[in-house]
Parts: C-alpha cells; structure tokens; sequence
C-alpha cells in the first residue's frame, strides 16, 4: 500500500510479447471526508410580542403626550417617559395626578402615553 499523500501504483504482469517492464497505473488521490460541523441550537425562548394598538388606544396615547406636556412639567422638568418601568409609573401617577389636578381621563391618557414608552 503505498504512504498516505501519495499515489498508488498497481503493476501488472508482463505479457511474453512485451518488455518484462511493469505498468503503472495512476489511481486517483484519496478524497478527505470533513465530517459536520456541530450546529449550536438555541433553547427557545418565549418571546413577548406586544399586540398593535387599536385606533382608540392610539388617540389615548396621543392625548396622554399632549396633557404630560402641558400639565406635568408645568411645577417641574418633564422626567423621560423610558426613565421608569410601566410598574413605577404608576405610584408616580397616583402621586402626581392630583397635584397636577388632572382629570380622570387625562390621568387614564397621560399613563397610556407613559406606559407605552416605558422602560421595558
């Protein structure tokens, strides 16, 4: 067997009209194999996804930015919605509500605008 890497050779008998020289026969080279590369799997994960608002949470929401803005920084700067979780907003809400003396409405709008631009 000839070494790995290189050729191998088969001779063949001699006929009595030929030269008593062997043949060579050049088989081909050996093909490696490469064996699969292990494939990381990833364990699943429930992912959340947050429904689309509808038309009326929309409105909601926009109503919310418009009165945060107007009443909530009128005694202090305005706090980044995403400074706080949905959670925190809403001891911040029922603190801050009835000194800004929003209406039932305004604070149901005011925490749909901050709830949706909460920290996640």
């Amino acid at each position: 067997m000839a070494p790995a890497g290189s050729p191998a050779t088969v001779a063949t008998p001699a006929t009595p009209t030929t030269p008593a020289e062997p043949t060579v026969v050049k088989t081909p080279e050996p093909v490696a194999t490469v064996a699969a590369a292990p494939v990381a799997v990833t364990p699943a994960v429930p992912v959340l996804i947050a429904k689309a608002p509808t038309e009326a949470e929309l409105a909601a929401i926009k109503a919310g930015q418009l009165t945060y803005t107007a009443k909530c920084g009128t005694c202090h700067g305005l706090k980044p919605t995403n400074a706080f979780t949905a959670e925190s907003w809403v001891g911040i809400m029922a603190v801050m509500a009835p000194k800004a003396r929003l209406s039932d409405t305004e604070k149901e709008n005011v925490y749909a605008y901050v709830k949706a631009n909460a920290k996640r």
